[in-house]
């Protein structure tokens, strides 16, 4: 079913106030609901509909140094973060977030966890820009 205007309009600001209290939110548990609501919106605003998620492992990511290439989830998180991951406009990276989250929030890794942090604030931010272009 295709949306007119306004209904998409409705369902991007929806998705920006969604994005707005997942960069708000601390808990691991509030953000992967959070998460997952955005993943959710974007589907409906692409036409796409929501998939199982790909762990991140098996993202077919290059590794660039001796940490990609002992951890391959690291070569994922950094594509995220580059803004170069192949699924970076699509609804599926909450899922690669996702996986990502829930491998990670009980490691103690805090490095991971950093990364994971600003994989997903890179994610925010490209979706914060696509909606914008909505706006205008």
């Amino acid at each position: 079913m295709a949306l007119n205007f306004a209904e998409r309009l409705k369902i991007a600001k929806q998705l920006r106030e969604a994005l707005d209290a997942l960069d708000k939110a601390k808990a691991f548990g509030e953000r992967l609901k959070l998460v997952a609501e955005v993943r959710r919106l974007e589907a409906l605003l692409t036409g796409g509909e929501a998939q199982t998620a790909t762990p991140p492992a098996e993202t077919k990511v290059e590794p660039e140094g001796k940490a990609e290439a002992e951890n391959p989830d690291i070569a994922v998180i950094r594509s995220i973060i580059d803004g170069k991951h192949p699924d970076m406009e699509k609804p599926e990276i909450a899922d690669v977030l996702n996986g990502l989250i829930t491998k990670y929030e009980n490691s103690g890794d805090e490095a991971i966890l950093d990364l994971v942090d600003q994989a997903i604030e890179a994610v925010e931010t490209r979706v914060l820009d696509l909606t914008d272009e909505f706006d205008e």
